[in-house]
C-alpha cells in the first residue's frame, strides 16, 4: 500500500471482510477490485461461516481465510451453528429472527445473519495484530487507488461520519440512542436535534481505541461484551455507530480526523440506478472524490449480481493501476 505516513508501517493496516456463501460472488468482485486498484497484497482477513470456509478457499489467493469459529466468542458460534443445524431453511430462518423480534422466541436466532458479522468486525480487536482495522463489506468496490494515509497519518485514523443526518425526533432512540444508552449518555429527542451518523463504508476502527470500548462496555455492563449487546432489541445496535459514539463523546474524538462519509462512497441503490447500472458505475469510477462504490443486490427487485458485474468489471479494467 503506497504513501504510508509517519509513525506507521505496512504491518499496521489490514482488511476486514466478514462473509457467507450468499456473498460469494460479490466478495470475488471486491477482491478484483483490490487487485485492480493495486491493494492485492494488503493483508485482507476474510472471516467466513465456518460452514462457507471450503468454499471460499476454492476461490482466487489473496484473502486469509478465517472461519467464524476461530474469531467469535465460543458461545456465540455454538448458538449460531445450533440455529443453523435447526433451521437449515433460509426463510424460515428469517421467520424465526422476526418472531425472536416481536415476542423474543427462538433465542439462538439472534445469533445468526447480521448481528453476528457485527460482532465478527468487534472481536478482532483482541485477535489481530494491525493497528488499523478496515472493515469492507462484500458489496464494496474500489474505484480508485487508496493510499495508506486515507485511513492512518501521525498516530491517528479517519472516522467517517454523516453529521446532522435526522434532525426530527424519533419515537424510538434507533442506533444512535441505543449506542449513547449502552454507554449511559443521553441522547437527543427534541425536534431539530442533530444526530451524527457513523454507518458508513468502509469503516475504519482504531484497534487500540476498539479494545478499550470493548473493556468499557463489559465494566459497565458486567458481562462479556457481545452478551451486553446482543441484549439490545434485535436490529437495534449498530457496531459502526457504538464505535463512533464511543469516540466522540467518550474520548473527545481523540486519536482519530474526521471525514464526511458521502464524499468517499457513492452508493448504487435507487431504481434508475438499478435499471442502467452501467451509467452509475461510470460515474462513480470517473468521480476524482469516489473512492468507493457499494451496490447491494435486492432479490425483492430481482436486482442480482449478474446484473452489475460486467459494468464494474469493465471500469476496472479501464482504469487498472
Amino acid at each position: 500500500m503506497p504513501d504510508l505516513s509517519p509513525g506507521y508501517a505496512a504491518a499496521d493496516i489490514a482488511f476486514v471482510t466478514p462473509t457467507w456463501r450468499g456473498d460469494l460472488e460479490r466478495f470475488q468482485l471486491l477482491r478484483e477490485s483490490m487487485a485492480a486498484m493495486g491493494l492485492g497484497a494488503v493483508p485482507h482477513y476474510a472471516v467466513v461461516q465456518t460452514e462457507d470456509l471450503a468454499l471460499f478457499r476454492q476461490g482466487a489467493a489473496g484473502p486469509i481465510y478465517l472461519s467464524t469459529a476461530e474469531v467469535l466468542p465460543s458461545e456465540v458460534e455454538q448458538r449460531r451453528r445450533r440455529h443453523l443445524d435447526r433451521t437449515p431453511n433460509r426463510r424460515l430462518q428469517v421467520l424465526k429472527r422476526s418472531a425472536y423480534k416481536r415476542f423474543g422466541w427462538f433465542a439462538d436466532a439472534n445469533y445468526y445473519g447480521w448481528h453476528t458479522q457485527q460482532l465478527v468486525k468487534l472481536a478482532v480487536a483482541r485477535q489481530f495484530p494491525q493497528r488499523v482495522l478496515i472493515t469492507l463489506d462484500s458489496d464494496v468496490i474500489f474505484t480508485q487507488p487508496v493510499p495508506a494515509s486515507a485511513y492512518a497519518a501521525d498516530g491517528r485514523v479517519v472516522l467517517y461520519e454523516e453529521p446532522d443526518v435526522i434532525t426530527r425526533p424519533l419515537a424510538s432512540p434507533g442506533w444512535y440512542g441505543h449506542a449513547c444508552t449502552l454507554f449511559g449518555l443521553p441522547w437527543p429527542r427534541l425536534p431539530g436535534a442533530p444526530f451524527v451518523n457513523y454507518v458508513t463504508h468502509p469503516f475504519v476502527f482504531d484497534r487500540g481505541t476498539l479494545r478499550d470500548m470493548l473493556d468499557a462496555i463489559e465494566a459497565r455492563h458486567q458481562r462479556h461484551w457481545w452478551q451486553a449487546l446482543l441484549a439490545q432489541p434485535l436490529g437495534q445496535w449498530s457496531e459502526f455507530m457504538t464505535y463512533g459514539v464511543y469516540v466522540s463523546q467518550l474520548r473527545q474524538y481523540a486519536g482519530v480526523w474526521t471525514e464526511r462519509a458521502s464524499l468517499a462512497c457513492r452508493w448504487l441503490h435507487t431504481a434508475e440506478e438499478r435499471a442502467h447500472p452501467e451509467a452509475a458505475i461510470n460515474a462513480a469510477f470517473d468521480d476524482p472524490e469516489v473512492r468507493y462504490l457499494t451496490i447491494q443486490a435486492d432479490h425483492h427487485a430481482h436486482f442480482r449480481v449478474a446484473d452489475y458485474a460486467p459494468w464494474v468489471r469493465s471500469a476496472l479494467a479501464l482504469r487498472a493501476a
